[in-house]
């Protein structure tokens, strides 16, 4: 047997074991019973557009939720497609949903009851204008809800008429902002079945019948009532087709919102980047030498945004930074539209997936004290302590930041007071008053770090902690990887100081290091990130406000690059978790964490 048989053999062993996992997904969905007592109840419904709920439906689904003692409910229609069916699979976990408070809620796009207290607050009407904004608002709706929350399957709810995970603006709020996943995956999977029987006859054949029978595996004897799934599924690929070129050329909000911000854009950057830096240092911010290396320049790899931004390292105390320095018209530049606006769904969904990052955190500080009041500084939306809440239930936490997310932190019910604004400002009105305080990927983007380091020694009380934990620029990765290592993330990071040099300022501050994480604080992940880079650099994101739109030319050598590019990052992830071990043991990788005692 040849190599084209055993790929498309494995191929088919990947195809089975997907059915099942989707089909044991669909089986955790309960199904709404007819005969359950019907109450009435102080639930308020929203709908997605193209979506209406008669009361028999209401009523079942309250029924269940009282049965079931729920706070919130998420509806799946019962009558549907085979790929409605198929995808509902896809795109819902009912276990982690049910499991995982901190993650965004899943959602069937329908339709859902929460209390009306809590969408008051999320300012939410009785039907979404568009299925981007449904999503929104269904995921958020399960990180601010007290009680379970959870989804079920309704015999009496009518379906859309179209696949709701193929419209743009809902799968684009589903992926993080971007549509690759699916607007490549597609079609590369279509040519891969369809290839399969003309290089390997026998497996490839297999392959494709497995294929087209895989959604009905997945699907048969479930709660959906589908007609004819098995002849539905001989049409799988014409089906997944249609709804691919739905996907293409429909018009998203997302689209919509970024061309109403072209025009703030243009007038933000009608004089050029000057204006966004201040003049270029001579010495370094930390130990003042004069020994500055000529460095290396990037881009920016993320947003894309104008402009190019040196870093450079101290000869003296090894420091690297941003030279010339952001000013604050060009942090604000820089920073808008990236943590909140179009930005915001995919770091949600990038600072939400890191809970084994948050335990280590959380272990850390639970070794060398007790946490009664915890302060995170740079706390975002809160994702941190939406981990530690449900393991320091008695623990005040009260989160400090610049931008809205830290409302959102406070609605979310992860913190229990918001305070806005720059911490070393701040810092005298909160004299005394922690015992843990927290800067987790903060001190890197901040202008002063000595400044940082004294607030915090004013806000702690006695002999309080400070966890930080910032990228380590002596990184065997950064090494290798040179100016496309990732945490180099320019233009945001602004100082990168190794963990020498932190423990000198820590002490020089008022405390005394404790412990140190360097390769024990390891993320397997700067291999496909710095990959990612290295893609971005030929094929920047193209739906952006501050570019002009893209012509056809241009979105087709987008794809063209990312095609191949899309493997080149896969690779990177599998060489980070093969070498996950090793790093894990190495002195100094991707980022170190320290914890110190205020003295």
């Amino acid at each position: 047997m040849n190599w084209a048989e055993l790929f498309w053999g494995f191929l088919t062993v990947v195809l089975v074991a997907d059915a099942r996992r989707i089909r044991n997904r669909i089986l955790a969905i309960p199904r709404i019973r007819p005969d359950e007592p019907k109450h009435d109840s102080s639930v308020q419904w929203v709908t997605a557009p193209g979506v209406t709920l008669d009361e028999a439906t209401k009523l079942a689904a309250v029924a269940h939720m009282e049965a079931h003692n729920l706070a919130a409910l998420d509806l799946v229609p019962a009558r549907v497609s085979l790929a409605m069916a198929w995808s509902f699979g896809c795109h819902i976990d009912p276990v982690a949903h049910r499991g995982q408070a901190t993650r965004p809620g899943d959602t069937g796009v329908h339709a859902f009851a929460a209390p009306a207290l809590v969408l008051e607050g999320l300012g939410v009407d009785e039907a979404e204008r568009d299925l981007g904004s449904f999503v929104s608002v269904a995921r958020e709706v399960r990180r601010r809800v007290t009680g379970a929350h959870d989804l079920a399957i309704s015999p009496t709810l009518r379906a859309h008429k179209s696949n709701p995970f193929f419209d743009g603006g809902a799968l684009g709020v589903k992926l993080g902002g971007s549509l690759a996943p699916v607007a490549f995956g597609v079609p590369f999977a279509v040519f891969l079945i369809l290839l399969g029987p003309v290089l390997a006859p026998w497996m490839g054949t297999v392959a494709l019948l497995v294929h087209l029978s895989q959604q009905a595996m997945g699907v048969y004897g479930t709660g959906f009532d589908v007609r004819l799934p098995w002849l539905q599924g001989l049409v799988r690929i014409p089906v997944d087709l249609v709804q691919w070129s739905r996907l293409l050329s429909g018009r998203s909000v997302s689209r919509e919102k970024i061309d109403a911000l072209r025009p703030v854009y243009s007038e933000l950057m009608a004089g050029g980047t000057e204006g966004f830096f201040d003049a270029p240092a001579s010495r370094c911010p930390i130990c003042d030498g004069g020994a500055l290396t000529r460095g290396f320049t990037l881009p920016d790899l993320y947003q894309g945004k104008p402009g190019r931004f040196r870093v450079v390292r101290c000869r003296g105390c090894h420091t690297r930074f941003q030279n010339p320095r952001l000013s604050l018209e060009g942090l604000a530049f820089y920073y808008r539209d990236f943590y909140d606006g179009i930005g915001e769904d995919a770091l949600d969904m990038v600072f939400g997936s890191t809970r084994d990052l948050y335990a280590a955190r959380v272990a850390l500080v639970g070794v060398h004290g007790e946490a009664k009041r915890w302060l995170d500084v740079g706390c975002g939306h809160g994702h941190l302590f939406g981990h530690v809440r449900s393991v320091l239930a008695d623990t005040r936490l009260e989160g400090l930041d610049m931008g809205d997310g830290v409302d959102i932190a406070l609605a979310r019910g992860w913190i229990d007071q918001a305070h806005k604004g720059l911490f070393p400002e701040m810092a005298p009105g909160l004299k005394d008053r922690f015992d843990v305080v927290s800067m987790c990927h903060y001190l890197e983007h901040t202008l002063d770090i000595r400044q940082e380091l004294a607030a915090a020694h004013t806000v702690l009380q006695g002999r309080g902690l400070l966890l930080i934990e910032v990228p380590d620029p002596e990184s065997v990765f950064a090494s290798v990887l040179g100016r496309w290592w990732m945490p180099w993330f320019q233009p945001q990071h602004i100082h990168f100081v190794t963990t020498i040099t932190l423990a000198s300022l820590l002490r020089e501050a008022g405390f005394e290091p404790l412990e140190w994480h360097t390769g024990k604080a390891n993320t397997a992940n700067d291999l496909v990130l710095s990959f990612s880079n290295m893609v971005r650099q030929w094929a920047p994101s193209l739906d952006v406000p501050w570019r002009k739109p893209p012509s056809l030319l241009r979105r087709v050598g987008h794809v063209l690059v990312w095609i191949p590019g899309g493997i080149f990052v896969a690779l990177g992830a599998l060489a980070d978790h093969a070498l996950a071990p090793l790093a894990r043991r190495a002195h100094h990788s991707s980022q170190f964490r320290v914890i110190a005692r205020k003295r």
